[in-house]
């Protein structure tokens, strides 16, 4: 009787602490992705940008007096489906978008979203941005051309090699590597030049946006992978959360119910060994 009492303790205690790993691992973490938004439309005024999400009653996240050559910061969503709408800047939210486009974030994807073009055909255009870092000692810059002013960039240079030739407003190119490490940038145009200098470090990706400027063409620089996250191998930096402080306490509960159960047994051993 004593060995049974005992064997039925460990299966009780076996199974109890299966129930408390195999239980967390159940409910799965929401996947993420970010979104950055960009006013690139040399032309248009200011303007409120509105970036909601499909399936949830979440308000949406209100971007207000957003001028020509800001990017927003990203921001961290659940993957999904979302819309992005642009209207005039104080206009009500009541009032029908300018522009609006959906954009599908996948997971530990990124993504801008920019209004782009003359404003008399402006549009919303989504641009996939690369955060994987592209090896030791190497950098990835990509080109944007919103410079209205000149129609067509002649060559953008980056440490005197020609990174992209012919690129024309509004085009993006795909990201390339490069040599990390202090560098210019140079872009050259029949209307305009100009240069920058740019620190590229090491694994680091970057956007770099030809745009108009006062007195010519202009220079701006976005460091994607840091401006999105500290990448961290293996996808979103994401803690238990919630699931943590639940994780806690079926773990107490399990406990109080495995000292319970041997409570009982060894109560019941002494009367037992009488018989």
């Amino acid at each position: 009787m004593i060995r049974s009492a005992v064997r039925l303790v460990l299966m009780s205690l076996a199974i109890l602490a299966g129930a408390a790993l195999v239980g967390p691992t159940a409910q799965a973490l929401p996947a993420e992705g970010w979104i950055r938004l960009a006013h690139l439309s040399p032309d248009t005024p200011k303007v409120d940008v509105y970036l909601s999400s499909f399936g949830r009653d979440d308000a949406p996240t209100v971007l207000r007096g957003v001028g020509y050559g800001v990017f927003s910061d990203y921001q961290r969503v659940p993957a999904g489906s979302y819309t992005v709408a642009m209207r005039g800047e104080g206009a009500p939210a009541t009032d029908p978008p300018v522009l609006s486009t959906t954009v599908q974030i996948r997971p530990d994807s990124a993504a801008t979203v920019a209004g782009m073009g003359r404003n008399a055909d402006i549009r919303l255009v989504t641009l996939e941005d690369d955060l994987d870092s592209p090896g030791p000692g190497k950098s990835k810059v990509r080109i944007i051309q919103a410079a209205m002013t000149a129609p067509v960039v002649d060559a953008v240079e980056v440490g005197g090699s020609a990174l992209v030739t012919d690129l024309e407003f509004t085009a993006a190119t795909a990201y390339q590597p490069v040599t990390a490490g202090p560098t210019t940038v140079r872009v050259g145009a029949s209307t305009a030049t100009a240069e920058q200098p740019l620190d590229l470090r090491a694994g680091g990706t970057y956007t770099v946006v030809v745009r108009d400027l006062a007195g010519g063409l202009g220079i701006l620089s976005l460091q994607d992978s840091a401006a999105a996250r500290q990448i961290p191998t293996g996808g979103v930096d994401a803690g238990f959360g919630g699931a943590a402080s639940e994780l806690s306490a079926r773990s107490w509960v399990l406990a109080a119910m495995a000292v319970g159960l041997v409570a009982v047994v060894l109560f019941r051993l002494p009367r037992t060994r009488e018989r």
